[in-house]
């Protein structure tokens, strides 16, 4: 019957949609679209609040439409904690938005807003202004007071009248040529800090400050007498010093506005010394600053040996911590060091079984000659019969554990059989730290045991027959 065949198939696929739902996790912040309750629009709680307040309804758990959020033309929520806009991009018909004083970081959300005239972004962590871009009805802009560089964004925004880009990081004010009805504009005390350089001297560092008509701003009150050399400044330094600076003033005219672009440029400075790294004479090496972590390298190996760590001298010395010591200011070599290993060395003979530790390379004690009636000792080799004779005198430790036999060869007497070891053996040990073992020769398992084999084989037969019956049913 085709029921059950179908029947079966949808037990299958039933089973894998329940196995594949368990392994993805469904993100219960992610934004959804109206009709859905405000919380769900607006994963963040604060702004959600504002939403709330802006429909004068009762909770933040009701559901509002898209017909209601196209009612709301202003929103205020200047310090409320807000750190998310996600949901934003639902009120289309936004004209006048103020979200000063709160964390928010990305302007995502307000890609298409393009109805908004007033925002007001001042004291957030925003970066990033490329959102804004297409937002042309824009006609006031406050940007103070975040961690901005680039206001290239800002190039096609011709309505703007106001705009305050002050307490920022920007160095180049060029792009804002094109804002030709600004009639007020904002832009003073930015914090500038370039990129670290290596320490030297004399330290050359090119000015990277321009004006609207991107010509460099000449620098004021230069640090450590640092000079002018257009258009680069110029530091003759004694010894190191983590960083330079100088400010820079000057009046500017975007648009219809006048004011002063002014701020601080700080240029850190680095050390960079060599770490090197000593394997037995064997180096290597990085570049690593001063008062950072060094990178631990990979962990060397030496065949016979231990590795114990890296250590401020070849012998003896600290121990380097690379989780908590920092580079110092100089360059500096540490050395692996390693600890000698030591290998088991078992002898047998005939009923006897002697051990010894012995370091890698070093030499095995010879026994004493072992006796066996009718038979004449021929010597200790690396096999019970065959193999290779061990010379005591020169054969060193291996790095692994070894087993020596001693080899006999039968007396003519006896009828001059080949060399080779026999009998039963009786352990003793030359080591006192392995104890003495009775030899035994230990059962093996049995070949008959395979009844696990034969049930599992008829069940996947009977499993088989049942399945071909059901489907021709």
């Amino acid at each position: 019957m085709k029921y059950k065949g179908k029947l079966f198939l949808y037990v299958i696929l039933s089973l894998l949609i329940v196995g594949t739902s368990a392994l993805f996790k469904i993100d219960a912040q992610a934004a959804t679209a109206p009709p859905a309750a405000i919380d769900q629009i607006f994963p963040d709680e604060a702004l959600a609040k504002g939403i709330q307040n802006a429909l004068g309804k009762s909770s933040t758990a009701d559901t509002v439409t898209q017909t209601e959020l196209d009612t709301i033309t202003s929103l205020d929520v200047t310090a409320k904690g807000v750190h998310s806009l996600v949901g934003m991009n639902h009120v289309t018909n936004l004209s006048s938005f103020s979200v000063a004083n709160n964390q928010v970081s990305d302007l995502g959300p307000l890609v298409n807003l393009n109805k908004l005239v007033w925002l007001e972004l001042t004291g957030n962590k925003i970066e990033n202004l490329a959102p804004l871009s297409n937002l042309t009805s824009l006609a006031s802009l406050f940007l103070a007071g975040n961690q901005i560089t680039d206001v290239s964004a800002l190039a096609g925004l011709g309505d703007l009248v106001l705009l305050d880009i002050s307490q920022n990081k920007i160095s180049d004010i060029q792009p804002l040529n094109s804002l030709t009805k600004l009639s007020a504009i904002q832009m003073e005390n930015q914090q500038i800090v370039n990129e670290a350089l290596d320490f030297e001297t004399p330290l050359t560092v090119p000015i990277t400050v321009k004006n609207i008509a991107g010509q460099a701003i000449d620098p004021k009150n230069i640090s450590d007498n640092g000079v002018t050399n257009y258009p680069n400044i110029t530091w003759t330094l004694q010894s190191f010093i983590d960083k330079v600076s100088y400010d820079f003033n000057e009046l500017d005219t975007v648009g219809n506005a006048t004011n002063t672009f002014s701020g601080t440029v700080e240029q850190p400075l680095t050390q960079h010394f060599m770490a090197i790294f000593d394997i037995d004479g064997v180096e290597t090496s990085m570049r690593v600053e001063a008062g950072t972590l060094i990178a631990e390298p990979a962990t060397p190996t030496k065949e016979g040996y231990t590795f114990t760590g890296w250590y401020d001298a070849e012998n003896g010395g600290n121990q380097w911590d690379f989780a908590t010591d920092k580079m110092p200011a100089n360059d500096l070599t540490l050395y692996a060091q390693f600890k000698i290993n030591s290998y088991k060395a078992t002898l047998k003979a005939d009923n006897t079984i002697s051990t010894q530790m012995v370091e890698y390379q070093g030499l095995i004690e010879e026994p004493a000659t072992p006796n066996k009636a009718g038979y004449t000792f021929i010597g200790w080799y690396d096999a019970p019969t065959g193999g290779n004779q061990w010379d005591f005198a020169l054969s060193k430790m291996p790095a692994h554990d070894v087993t020596l036999y001693a080899q006999f060869s039968k007396d003519a007497s006896q009828g001059g059989a080949g060399p080779g070891t026999g009998g039963n053996e009786q352990v003793s040990n030359s080591d006192p730290s392995v104890g003495n073992q009775q030899l035994s020769n230990e059962k093996l398992p049995g070949t008959g045991d395979s009844g696990w084999l034969a049930t599992s084989l008829i069940g996947a037969i009977i499993a088989a027959i049942s399945l071909l019956t059901l489907r021709k049913k």
